[in-house]
């Protein structure tokens, strides 16, 4: 599971950068006045902030629901093993039963011997 949330804000961290590169680049090669650079700089700031944060909660949802799975299999396997557990039980306790009678009968003959 760590792996999975080290490469998601890896992943996250990489597109993030990406993008401020690419803001970059494209306002060096193609050079406006102030007011429409900071203008542009916002928008897209803006922008890279609104895909980050759908990225950050569509990545939250497939979290959750990777938990949710998960427990609804511990709980399916849990819920196996007690079965498995008690059925071995229950057969033990009859080959206990078992023995214990063919003890007594034993002892019996003997007596009667």
């Amino acid at each position: 599971m760590a792996e999975r949330r080290g490469g998601f804000l890896a992943g996250l961290i990489g597109f993030i950068f990406g993008g401020i590169v690419g803001v970059l680049t494209g306002l060096l090669f193609a050079p406006r006045p102030g007011r429409e650079t900071r203008e542009q700089l916002k928008s897209k700031a803006e922008e890279l902030m609104e895909t980050g944060k759908e990225a950050y909660q569509v990545q939250k949802e497939k979290l959750r629901e990777a938990i949710e799975s998960g427990k609804e299999t511990a709980c399916q396997k849990t819920e196996g093993l007690k079965e498995k557990i008690e059925e071995a039980r229950e057969k033990i306790k009859s080959q206990v039963e078992t023995v214990k009678e063919k003890m007594e009968a034993k002892k019996k003959a003997k007596k009667e011997e």
